[in-house]
């Protein structure tokens, strides 16, 4: 099996060019081209990523979730200390979740800003509400937790451990940190 490390925010090319301008903004992110150009080169083999970051971009997460879903092989996610925010949900398309005993998980409503005039804060809220209830389905898909109370989650920001994010369905597995290879 290959084993991949996924650590940083969740960022768009375009967002990494920028970063790349300036190596003192950020030397660690994940992409959806990056998790796609290793799905291609593992082609089909079974790969595990090791996934600790706090989020970012919710369409680039949602690419990410979706590629790791369609992927041939299977695909194994270890959260190692963070799967906040974006990358709460991006891990759901793996095939196995598994949580370090030290991790944790970090669910939310999603957030965004906005100028302009009253029309485009209502385009901005119903843009929030769509992806909320987006991503309020891919978590009820995987744990089973009716979509109200997951939207109540979200709304508190809850903050799971290993043993809270077993017990709810947000992982398969809580595995024992010396088990974990990092390439």
């Amino acid at each position: 099996m290959l084993t991949y490390r996924l650590n940083g925010p969740v960022l768009t090319d375009y967002e990494t060019e920028l970063c790349d301008l300036d190596s003192s903004i950020l030397k660690n992110y994940i992409t959806a081209s990056d998790v796609h150009n290793i799905l291609e080169h593992a082609n089909g083999e079974d790969v595990t990523f090791n996934v600790n970051s706090g989020g970012g971009s919710v369409f680039e997460a949602s690419e990410i979730y979706t590629l790791f879903n369609s992927y041939q092989g299977k695909v194994v996610v270890n959260v190692t200390g963070l799967a906040a925010s974006a990358a709460s949900y991006m891990i759901l398309g793996a095939d196995e979740i598994n949580i370090s005993k030290s991790a944790q998980i970090m669910i939310h409503k999603p957030s965004s800003f906005t100028d302009g005039d009253s029309l485009d804060h209502k385009r901005t809220l119903n843009l929030l509400n769509s992806t909320e209830e987006s991503i309020a389905n891919l978590y009820t898909a995987k744990t089973g937790i009716p979509k109200d109370k997951i939207i109540q989650m979200m709304l508190e920001e809850t903050w799971l451990t290993a043993d809270k994010a077993k017990e709810l369905g947000f992982v398969d597995n809580i595995i024992n940190d010396d088990s974990i290879v990092d390439v």
